[in-house]
């Protein structure tokens, strides 16, 4: 396995992966609202989520091929939707995200499926995959992707903990600040979706 790779991977998967959307918010409020424990379990389940959508994707990078124009342009049109969708729903009522995510038992599961549901999770592997230098070597593809997850489950780990440690510090008012804020980042992140 080169090593290299692999931290090319992290370094690239820490770019791609932290701008806050629905997963990521939905995370924060389960390690805010059902503490640390709940919270590894929903990183857990993001990171796999990431290992299942990756799989698929240099699945299909390997196999020489891209996803067709249509469902590529249906996945887009989707992923704007859902992050207008969802951003206006965190400004208008976000003391919502805090109900949902409180009612999730079974953070590992619901996370994974939360994240592999996405329709721009796919979507984004497939183009970082298909934009390497390295995409004709499947074993290069595999390594990269290995440095991806490296980063998911780093990162989303980090923001399950983080929440926790924070959620008995914020107030009912800061929590919903943050819920406002990640809508409005959520609604930039469309509006720049839409322009591609």
């Amino acid at each position: 396995m080169d090593v290299s790779i692999v931290i090319l991977g992290i370094g690239l998967g820490l770019l791609v992966i932290p701008p806050p959307g629905p997963v990521a918010l939905t995370l924060v409020e389960i390690g805010m609202h059902q503490g640390r424990r709940k919270g590894i379990e929903g990183g857990l389940g993001v990171a796999l989520g990431d290992v299942a959508m990756l799989s698929a994707a240099a699945a299909i990078v390997i196999a020489g091929a891209a996803l067709p124009g249509a469902l590529s342009v249906a996945l887009q049109v989707a992923s704007v939707a859902t992050l207008l969708l969802v951003g206006g729903l965190l400004i208008l009522r976000p003391t919502a995200a805090a109900a949902l995510a409180e009612r999730v038992e079974r953070p590992l599961p619901a996370m994974f499926s939360f994240t592999a549901l996405t329709p721009s999770v796919l979507g984004v592997w497939v183009a970082v995959l298909n934009a390497v230098p390295f995409r004709d070597s499947a074993s290069a593809l595999v390594t990269f992707s290995v440095g991806i997850v490296v980063a998911s489950l780093g990162w989303h780990l980090c923001l399950a903990v983080g929440a926790s440690a924070l959620g008995d510090r914020l107030t009912d008012r800061r929590q919903r600040q943050i819920m406002r804020a990640g809508g409005a980042i959520m609604i930039a992140l469309a509006a720049l979706g839409a322009l591609r």
